[in-house]
This record gives C-alpha cells, structure tokens and sequence, in this order.
C-alpha cells in the first residue's frame, strides 16, 4: 500500500502501529461543486424562507435546503460530485439494474508518485469555471499538474509546476488540495505550506485554470472550513511530525486571500493519521476530527477555537473516510482494519459508537477507497481498491449501502487504483462515475448501469 496519510506512506503506518501498540463563494462542497454561503439564523432562530437550520443553538446556520448541492432535501445530504440539487433533489439518474462500469479515458501520469515521494490526486473543482470537473495531481515535493476536464469524461492537460526540493515524506504531504476560493474573487486559489512547512501561503487561481503565487506543499482539502463563522473560509495548517503529536493551527481567512494566526493544540495522541474540519456534533460548527490510534475529537465553539481533547475508545490505524451513511446528520467513519476488513464505526456525535461492523474484502487492501451514490438511490456506496493477486491488478470490491449504515456486498468492479479514487459525474450523463490514479496513468470510467 502506498498512499499517504498526513505524509506517510500505508506502509509506514502499518510499521509505526505495531511498534507502537506493542460554497459558491465560500462554503466548498467537500467532494466536489460548491454550495450557498451559510448564514446564521435570526435573532428568533429562524431562517429565511426557503433556506432551513442545520445544527443546533447558538451555532446553527440556515442552509437553502432546494438548491445547496452540500445539503440537499436535508442538512447534510450531499449530491454526488458534478450532479446539481434542484428543489431539493438531487439530479442523479437511479440504476434499475446492477451497477456496472467500462473505461472510456485515460491519461498518462505528469507526476510518477512513488513510496518515497507521496502522491495525491484532486476531483471536485472547477479550475476555470466552464462548469466542469477538473483534475489535480501533486506529491509532497510540491510539484502539480492541472488537468481540465471537457464535460465528457476526458481531461486536458494544461500546465504543471515544479518542485519546491526535496521532501521528507514524515512532513505534512498533500492528502487533496485545498482548492477553494480564498479570496472571494470567483477562482479556485490553492493553499500551500512554504519554508520547510513553517508558513503558509495562497496560490490565486487565474482565470485560465492555473495558479499564481509562490510554490509549495499543498494543504489537505479535509482542512478548509469556516471555523469562526464571519462567511470567510479558514484552514487547519498542521506542523509536525504525525507520529510525534504533530501541532494543529487554525489559520483565520479574512476574505481576502490573507489569514490571521488563530489559535494551536498539539495533539495528546501521537499517532495521527487523518485531520479534518467537520461537524462531528451535528451544532452546525466545525470540530477538529483526528484519526489514528485512537478517534480524537475536540469540539469547535463556532468561534475559532476548540474545546479540549475527547479521546475515544476506538481507532482507525489503517485509514479513514468520514460520511454520514445512516442519514442521522452524524458522520460515521469507514475504516480499514489490518485483517483484510473494512467496516464503519456509526457515529453518535460523542465518542458512544455500537459494535463496528466490517465486512471482508476479496484480498489485500491496496490503498485507496471511497464512498459515493453509484446507483442513484441516494445512499453512499462504498468501493475499496484490492489487489487481484491472479491478474496481478487492483481491483475494486463494490459495497452497496442500504441507509441504516450497512451495506451489501456486491462483488468487484474491473478497476485500476492504486494511488486516488473518486466519484463524480464527469460526463454530464446524471451518473457517477469513477476516476481512478494508478501506475497506469489518470483512468475514467463510466457508469453503464441499467436504467
């Protein structure tokens, strides 16, 4: 396994583990398209017509529940990547039969990506606003490579950006980029760390779907959110080593492309593999999620601070993805585990979880897996990379969610993913696809499902 958690390699992980246990303008759509700026209620605690309160108390925020792809029909319900919510639904076609895919695209890699070298792919931004998709690649060199897409599945290269020197793969390494508008000037700008990770900077995107600004390591997509809540976007910078309880800083937007130096928590746990800024609680504030040994979670007020530590009495050692799969406005993490197992843990919004449930995949996990409406019933999938140990492939086990937090196992899909996998629609057919980064190259893959 080869991908990276906040820099190290699976691989990495897997050794340091057992030596250890004995929107459009500035709320971004996680996974793609962006969504109406929230806006706190009135002083009565209500909401304007036709948008509706998501959280609770003092840190709830009105979300136009009809048209915002990040919620739609309901607080936290999002639309697949690329498919629009209008009135409240979102704008997927529904497979009548069983899910299927064939490949239509594929590119070669501008950056080779190895185990020394952490690479990671970008889906969900719209670089140039032609209302498309488009592609990023980077390593923890800090090297990109911009691809457009063409509404059709297929991408075009357009420039790329060289490295900023050599990089100590235990730094913080990209884990997505943080593509988002910073700025507020109707571009996607690009958050990057400089001076051996001691600062940040800003990349301005430009109106051709590049970015300006000084080089560097780009931030983690999971680290955008708008902490304080003054309708302007912030970002966890983090320092250190994951492995020696690496420090956290909330780095405050101003709207203006510039940031204000909020407030640092160095993390108790000193296995930290995954950090994300998401509404664990359900209040309607961004909480600092960390995964590792142990979930850690510490509670955001809605001020730009954070409460203190709550450690959990679980873990994800081997990876971690976060979605809200029994549709209760808590998220729940998918993990894997070291026996060949992916499973979730059903979250309550504390640090109460029921039994996990895991289900066994076909052979070793190879790294990547995601979780997206591959059928359209409106319920998140699961797809998790394997090796085909006869073909000498990855393949992609395929598990169909039911709503209540489980899923049926539905066999595997033909796939290659060795580094990246998403699910969008890139074709503009009202179906998910999948896009894959393997060794060989960027792939697409179209939804062929019965309908």
């Amino acid at each position: 396994m080869t991908k990276a958690y906040l820099g190290l390699p699976i691989a990495v992980l897997a050794g340091l583990v057992a030596g250890a246990c004995n929107h459009t303008t500035l709320t971004a759509h996680r996974d793609g398209g962006a969504s109406k700026s929230p806006f706190g209620p009135s002083e009565d605690g209500t909401c304007q017509a036709p948008s509706s309160p998501c959280g609770s108390g003092s840190t709830a925020l009105c979300h136009d529940l009809d048209s915002d792809v990040a919620n739609c029909g309901a607080c936290g319900h999002a639309c697949t990547p690329g498919v629009a919510c209008v009135a409240g639904v979102c704008q997927q076609t529904r497979c009548t039969g069983s899910v299927a895919f064939h490949e239509i695209a594929s590119f070669p890699r501008a950056l080779p990506g190895t185990a020394d070298r952490p690479y990671s792919t970008y889906l969900g931004a719209d670089l140039n606003r032609d209302g498309r998709l488009d592609f990023v690649e980077s390593d923890a060199t800090g090297a990109l490579a911009l691809w457009l897409g063409q509404g059709d599945g297929n991408f075009v290269q357009v420039t790329s950006y060289t490295t900023v020197g050599a990089a100590d793969v235990l730094a913080s390494s990209p884990w997505y980029a943080a593509v988002a508008d910073f700025n507020e000037d109707g571009l996607m700008d690009l958050m990057v760390s400089i001076s051996d990770d001691t600062s940040i900077a800003l990349r301005p995107g430009l109106p051709g779907g590049g970015f300006g600004g000084p080089p560097g390591r780009p931030l983690s997509h999971d680290q955008i959110a708008d902490v304080d809540r003054d309708g302007h976007l912030d970002v966890l910078f983090v320092k250190g080593r994951p492995d020696e309880h690496p420090w956290f800083i909330a780095m405050l937007g101003r709207g203006d492309g510039t940031f204000a130096t909020g407030a640092s928590y160095q993390a108790e746990e000193n296995m930290v593999f995954y950090a994300g800024l998401l509404d664990w609680n359900g209040d309607g504030a961004a909480d600092l999620v960390l995964m590792g040994t142990y979930v850690t979670i510490l509670a955001g007020r809605g001020d730009g601070t954070f409460a203190g530590e709550e450690r959990c009495a679980v873990g994800c050692p081997f990876g971690a993805k976060l979605a809200d799969l029994n549709q209760d406005g808590k998220l729940d993490p998918i993990c894997l585990w070291s026996d060949n197992r992916i499973g979730t843990l059903l979250g309550e919004g504390n640090c109460d979880f029921p039994p996990r449930i895991t289900y066994k995949l076909p052979s070793e996990p190879s790294g990547p897996f995601t979780v997206g409406d591959l059928n359209g019933d409106g319920f998140s999938d699961l797809i998790a990379a394997t090796f085909d140990s006869a073909g000498g492939r990855t393949g992609v086990a395929l598990f169909l969610g039911v709503g209540d937090g489980t899923f049926t196992t539905a066999g595997s899909l033909r796939i290659d993913s060795d580094w990246d996998v998403f699910v969008a629609d890139v074709n503009g057919d009202g179906r998910a696809d999948i896009v894959s980064a393997s060794n060989r190259g960027i792939v697409v893959y179209s939804n062929a499902c019965e309908r």
